[in-house]
């Protein structure tokens, strides 16, 4: 049966998954990102959840989702679950609503043209105690993958699943099913059994087409389990460095673990983005992002000694301080700043800017309006100074009920972090964001 219900072991299980295992193979993997820019942490926010048993431990860390046509490639994040915050599931057999009432991405609008929808699921099962059972021992199959699932006959006495959907944003009815995977008890082989079209594939890509252009939809992910004991599954949210499916995924999606020469690669790579990222803001405005990053092992000493001073020694190692002041959070506009005292408040809110950050170009924002009446606003860009900035296509533009699309020019706009500013008539500030030029 299931153990006693305790807190998700999220911080074990992130901890377990970003170790680099090592393989022979010179595989391509998926492309790297990282999240240096508070937009991009949001981004990488994963979904982990967690079927617990005596005998074995059911888990799945799902994330990365992208809605990519010929128009836009939107990232859709989580929705937002507070760090160290736990959510256990319904104690009824299937679907476990609360938690699928929980997990789904930020709202976008269905384009015009053929969609794909791509994301990120990394399910495994590992044995109680660890180690014990035939887990990683070598086994006959024809099934590559037979050997990544091996933990022991008679480990798995539930049946997990995992449903992701597309629904109305505003009705919360479904559109479609995306996906659908699951594992199986495994009461007379070891390994476990999976089901599912792409249940051995940890990133996927889905074309989808006949769907209800110019609505707005969300992804919603659907946690199910049926088994002897009476617990439901557990959800907690993390934010990692970047995508993971760079370390475990191939260039085709499936189960690939990266090789230590390719962690240092990344490693090496995650702190140029570091470095490119703070020096943009140095450049920009004099001073330092207001949230500062943990640097990359290996890469300590470069950091400290490029942006910080050390100004004493204890017993404990040098004690520093940075060389630049920190950036005011008021200094660069963000798409959470609705609360802040410079802004009137409507019903307005910048759900979107694409792409970001911008090597130049058009940049299109994305603006819900969730009032009842249109609002009529004045489009602007300012530079961190207080300085207006001309860009072609701004134009005054009326935002009817929902999402609305806007789109400029940044083509002549030389690289830095720039506010995005929506004024009323009087010249009140409705909502405004920040983006970044990075040529």
């Amino acid at each position: 049966m299931k153990t006693k219900r305790t807190l998700f072991e999220q911080k074990a299980f992130i901890a377990a998954l970003l170790l680099f295992c090592i393989t022979e193979s010179m595989a391509q993997y998926q492309p790297p990102m990282f999240a240096v820019r508070q937009e991009q942490q949001m981004y990488f926010r994963y979904n982990f959840y967690s079927n617990e048993l005596d005998s074995c431990i059911v888990r799945c860390m799902i994330g990365e989702f992208n809605a990519v046509s010929a128009s836009a490639i939107i990232r859709l994040p989580l929705n937002f679950i507070a760090e160290d915050v736990f959510i256990n599931g319904d104690t009824n057999q299937g679907v476990n609503q609360n938690l699928a009432d929980t997990s789904t991405t930020s709202p976008f609008i269905i384009p015009a043209s053929a969609m794909t929808l791509s994301y990120f699921k990394y399910m495994n099962v590992n044995s109680k105690p660890i180690g014990s059972g035939n887990f990683r021992n070598h086994i006959e199959s024809a099934n590559s993958y037979d050997e990544y699932w091996n933990i022991g006959t008679g480990k798995n006495s539930e049946r997990v699943e995992f449903v992701i959907e597309l629904i109305d944003a505003r009705t919360k009815n479904r559109i479609c099913i995306i996906d659908s995977f699951g594992v199986l008890p495994n009461p007379a082989s070891p390994v476990i059994q999976r089901y599912g079209a792409n249940a051995d594939q940890f990133y996927t890509s889905i074309s989808l087409s006949g769907l209800p252009v110019g609505d707005t939809v969300k992804v919603r992910i659907i946690p199910k389990r049926w088994g002897p004991t009476p617990f439901g599954l557990a959800l907690g949210q993390d934010y990692l460095s970047g995508n993971h499916s760079a370390t475990v995924a191939n260039v085709n999606g499936k189960i690939e673990t990266i090789t230590t020469q390719y962690a240092d690669t990344l490693k090496l790579m995650y702190w140029y983005a570091i470095r490119d990222y703070y020096d943009s803001i140095i450049t920009a405005t004099g001073k330092l992002p207001q949230h500062l990053l943990d640097p990359p092992l290996g890469y300590e000493q470069q950091y400290f000694s490029r942006y910080y001073d050390s100004v004493g020694v204890t017993n404990y190692g040098n004690i520093y301080q940075t060389k630049y002041q920190l950036l005011a959070k008021l200094a660069v506009g963000g798409t959470d700043e609705n609360t802040n005292s410079d802004i009137s408040p409507t019903s307005l809110v910048i759900t979107s800017v694409i792409p970001l950050p911008s090597s130049g170009g058009l940049i299109t924002v994305i603006v819900n309006n969730t009032g009842e009446s249109p609002i009529t606003i004045q489009p602007a860009i300012y530079d961190l100074s207080g300085n207006k900035i001309e860009c072609n296509s701004w134009h005054n533009s009326t935002l009817t009920k929902g999402f609305n699309t806007l789109t400029f020019n940044v083509k002549d706009v030389a690289s830095g972090t720039y506010n995005i500013i929506l004024f009323g008539g009087g010249n009140e500030v409705y909502t405004k964001a920040r983006f970044i030029i990075q040529r």
